[in-house]
This record gives C-alpha cells, sequence and structure tokens, in this order.
C-alpha cells in the first residue's frame, strides 16, 4: 500500500555504508568538493547529513536498481594503492 507509513531508520550500523538516499535538494548540503575521484565521497554526505540532524527511513513502496558497472580509473588506482587495506 502507497500510504503506508515510513520505517524510520535510527541509525546505520556502520559509518562506511553508503545507502541510495533521496534528498530534497533544497535542504541538502552540497557534496565537498575536496573529495575528487574515487571513495568516501558519500560516505561524508550521509555523514554531514547526520550531523546536520537528518532522519531516515525506508520508503514503503519503491525500488531501485544497481547495475554493475566496469571499475573506473580512480577505483582502480585506489584498489592499486590501499591492496591490502580497504575492502574493495
Amino acid at each position: 500500500d502507497i500510504r503506508a507509513p515510513l520505517r524510520p531508520i535510527p541509525c546505520f550500523h556502520s559509518d562506511r555504508y553508503e545507502p541510495y538516499l533521496i534528498v530534497n535538494k533544497k535542504h541538502a548540503p552540497n557534496f565537498n568538493r575536496d573529495f575528487q575521484g574515487y571513495g568516501k565521497n558519500k560516505i561524508e554526505f550521509v555523514t554531514h547529513l547526520r550531523y546536520l540532524g537528518f532522519h531516515f527511513a525506508v520508503l514503503p513502496v519503491g525500488f531501485i536498481i544497481h547495475l554493475p558497472h566496469p571499475i573506473s580509473k580512480d577505483k582502480a588506482t585506489w584498489l592499486h594503492q590501499s591492496r591490502g587495506k580497504h575492502d574493495s
């Protein structure tokens, strides 16, 4: 039922979680331009939203599809430089 209530998420279980978000552009901060290339930009954005007091919820009716894509040049560089330090 599209009128079902939202299901609140009090907190994410990991600071490394990069959820898909729907945020009203009018109320959201800009992405930090210091993050270029691969990695951590979405983590920083979610952390920023949490710091600003945003609340998160699961939509009652909705879905998203993530299509795999080739590894970018930036991710390939990051993987090579951080071998053994991070999960890919």
